[in-house]
This record gives structure tokens, C-alpha cells and sequence, in this order.
């Protein structure tokens, strides 16, 4: 098992999270960071579909996608975990 959910206060937007875990004793930190991509852009639903796979696809090298959240308003959360 390499992954645990923990609940954390809903983290602001564009903001980095970093979390540190110790496993017998050795020390690890994972950073996180959430960023908003705003679904109510104007154009259909399958465009918009292909502008999100887009954002995820083109994201910076070394961060893998974790989760898209959900909507709050026009705005669709989406986490990305920095690779080891």
C-alpha cells in the first residue's frame, strides 16, 4: 500500500501543500498542489472536455494528477502530487 487518506482543511487554490511522513524512522516529504480550471469556459461540454485533458496533459514535468475535485461554482479543483 503506498497510498493513506488523511483530511485536510480545504486547501486554497494555486497554493503547494507539503507533507512530511515518517516510516520506521525515515523522514519523507511529499508536496501537493491543488490549481482551479474553470468549466464554464464558453464552447460544448466535449471541448471543454478536451481543454481539462489538455491542462492535465501539458502540466509541469515532475507532478502526476492525484484527483480532480469537485465543482465549486465555474471552478473544478484539480491535485497533483510531485513524482519521487
Amino acid at each position: 500500500m503506498n497510498q493513506i487518506c488523511i483530511n485536510l482543511p480545504p486547501p486554497e487554490v494555486d497554493h503547494t501543500i507539503d507533507l512530511e511522513v515518517t516510516i520506521d524512522g525515515l523522514k519523507r516529504l511529499t508536496q501537493y498542489r491543488v490549481e482551479s480550471f474553470d468549466w464554464m469556459a464558453d464552447g460544448p461540454a466535449h471541448q471543454r472536455i478536451d481543454r481539462l485533458k489538455g491542462f492535465i496533459e501539458g502540466y509541469e514535468r515532475g507532478w502526476e494528477l492525484v484527483q480532480i475535485g469537485t465543482p465549486t461554482g465555474s471552478l473544478v479543483p484539480i491535485m497533483f502530487r510531485q513524482r519521487f
